[in-house]
């Protein structure tokens, strides 16, 4: 299936169980942030080698934010691929470098 695909059946889904109707854009980002502390725990586990460590949860828990994502652009009417659009736009002209394993813009780099 396609991403787009997969996003209105999420929709769907979301729709269906009436969390629209229940529920607002900051609640899911609140469950956002429980999902992303839920990926967290798997990264952890894969970066230390820890015999736990499980790609499959680590799929689960990025498509469980995934889902969250969607559910609250939804909230607002637009589509992650719309704002990945304009994210991207943005992201395609910055200048910059990496420092400690991240990438920093050029402006937030200490001037010389």
């Amino acid at each position: 299936m396609t991403f787009e695909e997969l996003e209105e059946l999420t929709i769907k889904w979301a729709a269906h169980r009436e969390i629209f109707d229940k529920s607002t854009a900051f609640k899911q980002f609140d469950k956002t942030l429980e999902e992303v502390e839920e990926l967290a725990i798997e990264l952890i586990l894969f970066e230390s080698n820890s015999p736990q460590a499980d790609i499959d949860n680590v799929k689960s828990e990025l498509g469980d934010v995934l889902v969250t994502l969607i559910l609250m652009a939804s909230f607002m009417n637009v589509s992650l691929p719309e704002s990945l659009e304009v994210a991207y736009k943005k992201i395609s002209k910055r200048k910059g470098k990496m420092v400690n394993g991240l990438f920093q813009k050029q402006e937030d780099l200490p001037k010389d």
